[in-house]
């Protein structure tokens, strides 16, 4: 995966826009809202820079952390939102690789 770092490109798992947005997120907010249910990764960050709320449009097509975060006494909000649902089935159908590195599968 390659990763975008303030120098540029960098091939890296943890050097991730999402991990700087979670960084900045927690500056200005303590609820983040994402489309799919946060990776282990992700899951960490929300668990490190102590963000006590997530919203989650969506985990039928992929199911991350939501235990762990609930147990650590994070609130997790599943919406279920059917856009969302159609927009991660149609990104995994017509890009299986990208999500399948990305996943981690």
């Amino acid at each position: 995966m390659l990763g975008q770092s303030s120098g540029g490109l960098m091939r890296s798992l943890v050097s991730q826009s999402p991990s700087r947005c979670v960084r900045a997120l927690c500056r200005i907010s303590r609820v983040s809202d994402t489309t799919l249910s946060p990776c282990a990764m992700c899951s960490g960050a929300i668990l490190l820079y102590r963000i006590p709320r997530i919203v989650v449009g969506e985990n039928v097509t992929f199911r991350g952390e939501e235990d762990l975060l609930r147990d650590r006494g994070v609130a997790v909000d599943v919406v279920q939102d059917a856009r969302c649902i159609e927009m991660m089935r149609r990104f995994i159908r017509e890009h299986p690789a990208i999500w399948n590195e990305d996943i981690g599968v």
